[in-house]
C-alpha cells in the first residue's frame, strides 16, 4: 500500500476523526461533528418510519450561523489567497446526518459519526473526481462559505471548515463543487489539505483592445481562462465630445461582443456593416449593457466588462453564450438622438 496515498477512512473515536495514509499514518486531531466546538440543530427527537419519536431523544442545539475554520495540520508554504489556483484534496460531511458526501481521497461513503442519523438526510454521496484538484479561488464560482474557509490556508496545511446552509448554495442545497450534493438547510464540515497554490488568472478587464481608437473593427488579446467582474467595469479607451448619453436617448452604435473567459467574439456590427440603433431604456439592452452605454460621447470607444448577472446569467443566449458568462464588450458610438 502506497504511503502516499490518503484514503477515505474514516472513523469518530472519542470526537476524533483520522485519516489512515496508507503504511504510516496521518491524525487529523480537528473534532469532527461530535463535541467539536460547533453543533449542529437537531430535534427534540428523531421520528421513526411510523412517525412515533425514536428510541431517545437529541437535544436541541444552536444552529451554525458563520464559518469556523481550525486548523488541523499546520502548512510552511505559500498562503492562498483571492484569485489564487490552488490544487486541494478534500472531503465533506453532513453536518446533519455525519455521513461522508463526498471526499477526492476516496469517492465512496464512509459513515462517520455516531449521532443518530435523521431520515431525511441522504444515505449516498455523490460521486467526483478523485486526486489532487484544482480550485480557483475566487467567490464565485465557489460559494461564499468555502471560499472563506480557504483564504489563508497555507500549502502542506489541513483545515476543518465548518459552513452555516446560508453561505452553501443559498442554503438551498444542490450540488458541491467538485462533488457531492447537499441536502436544503444542511450545514457543512470540510476538510481540505492543501498541496498547492500559484496564481490564477488575470481578469478579463486587464484584456487589451486593438485599435483603441473609434471606427476599425476592435480585437481583444486576453489571458486564457480569464475571470469576470463582480460589477460593471467601465473604460473610455478613445472619449468622444458632446454631452453624454442619457437615459431615454435614442442612438447609433457599433459594437463587438466577446466571452469573457475563452475571448471568443459572439458578434459584432462592424462586420455586418450595419450599425446598431436603439433608445437606452430598461428591457431594451441587457442591464449591463444598458448601464455601460450611459454617459458615454459621439466619437467615443468605450470597453464594457459586464458581469454574468448583468448580461444572460444562468440561462446563457444560444450556443455562443454559455451559462453564467461574463461579457466583454467594445462600443464606438456614432450617433445620439
Amino acid at each position: 500500500m502506497r504511503e502516499t496515498r490518503l484514503r477515505a477512512v474514516l472513523a469518530v473515536c472519542a470526537g476524533v476523526l483520522v485519516i489512515a495514509a496508507g503504511c504510516g499514518s496521518a491524525t487529523l486531531t480537528g473534532k469532527v461533528v461530535k463535541d467539536a466546538g460547533f453543533t449542529c440543530k437537531k430535534p427534540a427527537g428523531v421520528p421513526a418510519a411510523d412517525g412515533k419519536p425514536a428510541a431517545g431523544t437529541v437535544p436541541t442545539r444552536p444552529p451554525i450561523t458563520a464559518v469556523k475554520t481550525t486548523e488541523l495540520k499546520p502548512g510552511t508554504g505559500a498562503v492562498a489567497k483571492e484569485g489564487d489556483k490552488l490544487t486541494v484534496q478534500l472531503f465533506v460531511l453532513s453536518c446533519r446526518s455525519g455521513q461522508q458526501l463526498y471526499s477526492t481521497w476516496d469517492a465512496a461513503t464512509v459513515p462517520a459519526t455516531t449521532a443518530p442519523p435523521d431520515p431525511t438526510a441522504p444515505t449516498t454521496g455523490a460521486a467526483g473526481p478523485t486526486g489532487p484538484q484544482p480550485l480557483v479561488l475566487r467567490d464565485p464560482p465557489l460559494p461564499e462559505g468555502l471560499f472563506k474557509g480557504l483564504v489563508g490556508m497555507a500549502v502542506g496545511s489541513q483545515r476543518q471548515i465548518v459552513i452555516p446552509p446560508g453561505l452553501i448554495a443559498g442554503g438551498a442545497g444542490g450540488a458541491l463543487p467538485l462533488g457531492g450534493q447537499a441536502d436544503p438547510g444542511d450545514a457543512l464540515v470540510y476538510v481540505v489539505q492543501l498541496d498547492n497554490v500559484e496564481p490564477g488568472p488575470p481578469p478579463c478587464a486587464d484584456a487589451v483592445v486593438d485599435p483603441v481608437t473609434p471606427g476599425a473593427a476592435p480585437k481583444l488579446t486576453m489571458a486564457p481562462d480569464a475571470y469576470g467582474p463582480d460589477t460593471l467595469v467601465k473604460k473610455d479607451l478613445t472619449v468622444g465630445t458632446g454631452p453624454g448619453l442619457k437615459l431615454g436617448d435614442k442612438f447609433t452604435l457599433n459594437y463587438a461582443g466577446f466571452v469573457c473567459a475563452t475571448g471568443k467574439q459572439f458578434d459584432d456590427s462592424f462586420s455586418k456593416g450595419k450599425p446598431l440603433t436603439g433608445t437606452a431604456a430598461a428591457g431594451q439592452l441587457i442591464p449591463g449593457f444598458l448601464d455601460g452605454l450611459v454617459g458615454m460621447k459621439v466619437g467615443g470607444r468605450r470597453q464594457l466588462v459586464i458581469p454574468s448577472d448583468q448580461a444572460y446569467g444562468p440561462a446563457g443566449q444560444g450556443t455562443d453564450i454559455p451559462p453564467n458568462a461574463s461579457l466583454v464588450f467594445v462600443l464606438d458610438l456614432t450617433k445620439i438622438g
